[in-house]
């Protein structure tokens, strides 16, 4: 009935309001699990900022069904 995976992955982005520019660049740390399925994966990552400061945004969980693309 499918298999489970787990996946340990990181990314850098940048918000923006108005002007698209470089600087000031945030990285984050994700953990992910991943259950494929014969029709396509389910996949639960959870994303945070290891270096967020107290009154900072709380890690987020993401749930996504079938092929990224």
């Amino acid at each position: 009935m499918g298999r489970v995976q787990d996946a340990f992955f990181g990314n850098v982005a940048r918000r923006w309001q108005r002007a698209l520019a470089f600087d000031n660049l945030e990285s984050g740390v994700n953990f992910g699990l991943r259950h494929v399925l014969p029709v396509g994966p389910i996949r639960l990552d959870l994303a945070g900022d290891p270096s967020a400061e107290v009154d900072e945004d709380d890690p987020v969980l993401h749930l996504s069904v079938g092929m990224a693309f």
